[in-house]
């Protein structure tokens, strides 16, 4: 992970490295857990009206999904490998609320290959995470996470397309989600 940037007190530290290396893995579910976990541990936990004990974790798995595989215009032409590390530190910024991402998840001067900078391609992906939440609802995530009912099955099929290979990059453009980024 990137030197940098790094909250001065421990406990945050510690979880923010736990979040990363979860995400890093593949472990969604455990990334948001964790931050869910730290947060309900705080005497004054972070957002208002947030019950960090009982999270229903499948809102962020479904939002962290996106983030990490889905293609939106922005990232088109970036590199394989800054693309790994724009969608580490987007996750790990969406989790914690932070956007930017703090340096220590994505480095300042990360060379996309494209116009846009790693910052801006990170907080496009963080929006694009909310919108797709806005569209879909918590109801529809859960269903995704638990599996199809026959009534949600055209959505979630419908959710399946939306999520291009990293070869395409116009298949979002048919599903009719494109996404407003920042630039």
């Amino acid at each position: 992970m990137p030197r940098g940037g790094q909250s001065d007190n421990p406990d945050v530290a510690a979880a923010e490295l736990a979040t990363f290396q979860c995400v890093e893995r593949g472990h969604l579910e455990q990334a948001a857990a964790t931050v869910a976990e730290f947060e309900a541990r705080q005497p004054v936990p972070r957002g208002m009206g947030v019950d960090w004990r009982n999270r229903n974790l499948d809102r962020d798995v479904f939002a962290l999904e996106a983030i990490m595989h889905d293609c939106i215009e922005i990232v088109a032409g970036c590199n394989e490998n800054a693309l790994r590390a724009v969608r580490l530190g987007a996750a790990v910024a969406f989790l914690w609320g932070r956007c930017p991402p703090r340096r220590i998840w994505l480095r300042r001067d990360l060379d996309t290959g494209t116009d846009a900078t790693a910052d801006e391609m990170a907080l496009s992906l963080v929006m694009h995470a909310f919108s797709r939440l806005q569209w879909l609802g918590e109801e529809q995530a859960r269903c995704i996470r638990a599996g199809a009912s026959r009534l949600d099955s055209e959505i979630i099929a419908r959710e399946r397309a939306a999520r291009p290979s990293a070869a395409s990059s116009s298949t979002h453009q048919a599903t009719g989600l494109d996404t407003a980024h920042a630039r």
